[in-house]
């Protein structure tokens, strides 16, 4: 299991094949959790994917995100002007928190909030 943060503007993350937990602090960083389980938060501007497994995204930015699940039972939750992607055929999660999240979804997937379906 791995924990590892941005240290610069624009940085990226890379998890491996176990449960990681991975934190975007800086401006327009990426953070891909790769296979398993994965946390990945997003403190500032940036992309988070979660890939294959179960993962939980979360973003705290007011600024653009954009959150990818992947394959799995995601958990996401967002605010600011975050774009979700969690049309995978699996059954998710979304929070929304404030009007301005945009959410692709299937059938499956459930949204709380003000969410904006796409």
């Amino acid at each position: 299991n791995d924990y590892m943060q941005t240290k610069a503007r624009g940085a990226t993350l890379f998890g491996g094949v176990s449960d990681d937990a991975l934190v975007v602090k800086h401006r327009g960083g990426v953070a891909n959790g790769g296979y398993h389980d994965d946390l990945i938060t997003l403190r500032n501007s940036g992309v988070a994917i979660g890939g294959p497994g179960d993962d939980m995204l979360r973003s705290f930015s007011r600024k653009r995100t954009l959150l990818i699940g992947g394959r799995g039972h995601d958990l996401i939750a967002a605010s600011g002007r975050a774009w979700i992607v969690v049309s995978d055929g699996q059954a998710d999660r979304v929070v929304c928190r404030g009007k301005q999240v945009r959410v692709k979804a299937d059938r499956k997937d459930r949204l709380k909030g003000a969410c904006i379906r796409i």
